[in-house]
């Protein structure tokens, strides 16, 4: 997302070209809105066949101590996705503060978004573990 700002920014010198592409306001994952919105749209389609080979590949592995039922998988997907979406979104806002405040988003944004991917990751994982038991009930079997 950061790549069609660089391109005419010279010594972090933001001309006005590059301002009005990169500071507009946030439309990421809208359709037809904004620069990035490709981009947006094409890695949030990954999402799901990337998790799903995730989750085949622990499955195969035999790893984890909960069975991957249908249940846990549509708890996942819908985590993942709103993950990413999020995930998408801040980028969007934080790579324009960072043009703006005359910083290279680069150096100082990845820092921000992987703290972030990491707690939202964790707190929808946990909250899909919790969702199962509530939704499952008893009929949790564990895995290994």
């Amino acid at each position: 997302m950061n790549s069609l700002c660089v391109k005419p920014v010279a010594n972090l010198d933001i001309p006005n070209r590059a301002e009005s592409l990169c500071c507009s306001k946030s439309n990421v994952l809208f359709p037809f809105a904004g620069v990035n919105s490709r981009s947006a749209r094409v890695l949030f389609l990954l999402v799901v066949p990337g998790h799903l080979v995730f989750l085949y590949t622990i499955t195969l592995l035999q790893g984890g101590h909960m069975a991957v039922t249908l249940t846990f998988v549509l708890f996942y997907l819908t985590a993942a996705l709103l993950q990413v979406g999020i995930l998408l979104y801040v980028a969007d806002l934080i790579v324009r503060l960072m043009w703006r405040k005359g910083l290279d988003p680069d150096n100082f944004s990845i820092p921000y978004l992987t703290a972030l991917g990491d707690l939202l990751g964790t707190g929808f994982l946990a909250l899909c573990f919790r969702l199962v038991i509530l939704v499952a009930g008893a009929d949790v079997k564990p895995g290994n």
